[in-house]
């Protein structure tokens, strides 16, 4: 069976003196999942760099145009900032997920591998999926976006 771990990764280490902390604190961590560990299809309101450090993930990437394919949750669910859809089980072509989700195909992925070493930047707003292609550990580092910055208006509610 599939297992994951988040833990905190401590205090950071790059400071801005005019802005305070550069990444937030409270949201950095380092993942520690087994193969086959799936992070759902979601986008976030911060910039994030993802840091390979032992392991494969494959990241699948969607820019924020592609919102109105991807079957955003409602506003009234908990975590509407995530898809109604499993992309995996629709990328590897399930024909109850095909049925239920057609717009998907009208939808631009990006896939990415990231091994060690490696390190990806995900805009605010991008959606993406992780999956771990082997057992990995990777470290998240996400930080607020400017104060002129502001999210993609497919994403607004």
């Amino acid at each position: 069976m599939p297992a994951s771990l988040a833990c905190s990764v401590g205090e950071p280490q790059l400071f801005d003196e005019s802005a305070g902390t550069l990444f937030k604190e409270d949201l950095c961590a380092c993942w520690i999942g087994s193969k086959g560990i799936v992070t759902p299809l979601h986008f976030d309101t911060c910039h994030g760099l993802l840091a390979g450090v032992a392991g494969t993930k494959r990241v699948t990437l969607f820019r924020p145009e592609d919102t109105m394919y991807l079957y955003r949750r409602s506003s009234s669910e908990p975590n509407p900032n995530s898809s109604r859809v499993d992309w995996e089980l629709w990328r590897d072509g399930d024909g109850e997920a095909r049925r239920r989700f057609p717009k998907l195909d009208e939808a631009m992925p990006i896939e990415v591998e990231l091994g060690p070493g490696d390190m990806l930047y995900i805009p605010p707003g991008w959606w993406h999926t992780v999956a771990g292609a082997t057992a990995t550990v990777a470290v998240l580092l996400p930080f607020d976006m400017s104060p002129g910055e502001e999210l993609h208006p497919s994403l607004m509610y």
